[in-house]
């Protein structure tokens, strides 16, 4: 990720300067972000149960929220029991089993 401003001189196509570039693995301790799950109730027990092990087996110090959908409705627990160390690894075999969508990083509200 990179971080900059957008330069629009006259007569110039606009640019990027940048002033930042992080690695993906570091952006969850640099923003302390958060790692979001989407489920909804019609999300097989078989799936969940395969990402309580992919999440158990990259266990650290970043909060596991849980955004549930319900009648239109969407609620987010944060996991107890789970915290995770969000390596880009993590986050490929999340967006396997959930989706693009299913699981993100994002920093807190």
């Amino acid at each position: 990720m990179l971080s900059g401003r957008v330069s629009t001189r006259e007569n110039e196509a606009p640019k990027i300067i940048v002033s930042d570039l992080f690695p993906l693995d570091s952006l969850a301790d640099r923003f302390k972000c958060r790692l979001v799950i989407k489920i909804d109730e019609e999300t097989p027990e078989k799936k969940l149960t395969a990402v309580q092990k992919v999440l158990a087996g990259n266990s650290g110090q970043t909060p596991v929220m849980i955004a549930a959908r319900r009648n239109g409705d969407e609620y987010y627990i944060r996991s107890r029991s789970l915290a995770v160390e969000p390596k880009h690894e993590l986050l490929i075999k999340l967006k396997e089993l959930l989706g693009d969508s299913g699981a993100f990083l994002e920093p807190p509200t």
